[in-house]
This record gives structure tokens, sequence and C-alpha cells, in this order.
């Protein structure tokens, strides 16, 4: 059997490769919830994508946003097509203006992380204007 003279020196090295794996595990953990973030926001990029197709497809839901209308079409198929974590808003703007998230509680603002999207509605005859549809999600 082999006999430890030194043990604080052994003492040190446990020491150092619990630190290390102590550090390694903590960057590990920090990894993991950064990428889940980042999948949580390819996926509500990709809903907010698929959704603003399909509403510019739509010829009932594009003459409604066309016309500047209640959008109440617009906003029962979007919410139909969401999940229920999910919350949204919707805004209707001309083409050269900024279409910035207006009627919603500021506090929600400050706390949630929004996510937009836009897409532009052309109008197919010469008697509307062509409009910019703003589409914005935060979690519940």
């Amino acid at each position: 059997m082999i006999k430890l003279e030194n043990k604080k020196g052994w003492l040190k090295i446990v020491e150092a490769f619990v630190a290390i794996m102590l550090i390694l595990a903590t960057l590990l953990i920090l990894l993991g919830r950064q990428e889940s973030d980042s999948g949580l926001e390819r996926e509500i990029t990709l809903l907010q994508t698929n959704l603003l197709s399909s509403i510019s497809k739509d010829d009932n839901l594009r003459e409604e946003i066309l016309s500047s209308a209640s959008l109440i079409k617009t906003n029962e198929y979007i919410s139909k097509n969401i999940p229920s974590w999910l919350d949204y808003k919707i805004q209707v703007c001309e083409i050269d203006n900024v279409c910035a998230l207006t009627g919603v509680d500021s506090k929600v603002l400050a706390e949630k992380q929004i996510y937009s999207q836009n897409i532009l509605i052309l109008a197919t005859s010469q008697n509307a204007d062509s409009k910019q549809l703003k589409l914005f999600f935060w979690r519940k």
C-alpha cells in the first residue's frame, strides 16, 4: 500500500477538480437555457411568417385589411392559429409609416419579449391603397 506523505497536495488537486467541474456544470446549464430561448424565437418567427403568408393569400382577409375595417376576421383567424401561451396584437399602417405597437399595457411592453414581423398587403385595384400589416407576439 502506498503511503500518502503529502496529503495537502492531494487535497488541493481534488479541490481544483471539483471547482472546475462546478464551473463546467454552470456553463452547460447557461448554454442550455440560451439554446431553448433561441428555439422559442425560431418557433415564433416561423409561426408569424406562416400566418402573415396565409393572410396575404386569403382574398377576404386582404380586403378587410385594405379597407381598414375592424379586422374581426383577421383577429379570428390569428387567434385560432396560435398556441394558447401566446398573446398578439395586429396593426395596419400605411406603407411609408413606422408601424409601432400601440394599445397595449405599458407593463407588458416593459416586462415581455416582443416578437414582430410585417408584410405588405398590396392593393389589386387602383381604388385602394396598399397597407402594411404588422403582427406582434409575446408570451402570456
